[in-house]
């Protein structure tokens, strides 16, 4: 089942986070000072409908325990 995620910062680990779970999840992608070359959600917007919104490493590796269980 996809979760709805809201990624927190556009940096290496938000990349990271991006890259792992983009084929399996909806992800909105907050970036604190944005680039016009990359649409980014607007905060006050995404959280409200997001199921997790802040994804730290350690939620990162249930999301992916769940996806690859509900894959199966």
């Amino acid at each position: 089942m996809p979760l709805k995620v809201l990624i927190l910062g556009h940096g290496e680990m938000g990349h990271a986070m991006e890259y792992l779970l983009q084929d399996h999840h909806q992800l909105d992608i907050w970036e604190k000072f944005p680039q016009s070359t990359y649409p980014h959600a607007v905060l006050e917007e995404s959280v409200c409908r997001m199921q997790i919104s802040y994804c730290s490493a350690c939620q990162l590796i249930r999301i992916m325990k769940l996806s690859s269980k509900s894959h199966h």
